[in-house]
């Protein structure tokens, strides 16, 4: 039975556990805490995971852990951690150009200035890949509201980047879209 459960958790993180490291690693901008994240989530996830039922369920419950386990060591330290400027190129881009440094950094400050309820979806969607779906079975919202909550990160990360015209392009709307917006307000 023991060998049983422990196969079947393995298997199952075996699958994922390369995405995992990739959320840690975001979330925490630092090796150390993300390798602390990942044995913390596995060992919360592995006590727990008699309570899982179906393996389709496995992806939300170990992303649930992950993330709930981030925020609650970000209380303890009540601090940010920061990357050294060396360990960008390291860290998120894998062969990036010395001189486009500066801009990933920027990109990462951008991220990092999202509220915590757009921060993850969009590294979630955005730099991890998941589906709209698989995002919805981890957090509980809707569809259209992963979607709501990308778009405004993505707005607000062009606002933090200065990007010029960072309202959204209205230039389409019809004339009686205009004067129905006016009956609305």
């Amino acid at each position: 039975m023991y060998q049983q459960k422990q196969q079947r958790f393995l298997e199952l993180l075996d699958r994922e556990y390369e995405r995992l490291e990739r959320f840690a690693l975001s979330m925490t901008r630092n090796r150390e805490d993300a390798k602390e994240l990942i044995s913390e989530t596995v060992a919360a996830c592995y006590e727990r995971f008699d309570s899982i039922e179906h393996d389709e369920a496995f992806l939300s419950y170990l992303f649930t852990v992950a993330s709930r386990t981030f925020y609650k060591q970000k209380a303890k330290r009540s601090r940010i951690s920061t990357v050294a400027p060396d360990e960008i190129t390291e860290l998120y881009c894998g062969g990036i150009q010395p001189d486009d440094a500066y801009d990933v950094q920027q990109l990462y400050n951008a991220i990092d200035a999202l509220p915590e309820q757009y921060r993850e979806i969009f590294i979630m969607a955005e730099l991890l890949g998941f589906t709209h779906k698989e995002i919805q079975q981890t957090h509980g919202i809707s569809i259209a509201n992963i979607k709501v909550r990308i778009y405004r990160s993505k707005y607000l990360i062009r606002k933090y980047l200065g990007v010029d015209n960072p309202e959204p392009n209205n230039a389409h709307t019809t004339e009686s879209a205009k004067s129905r917006t006016v009956w609305a307000l």
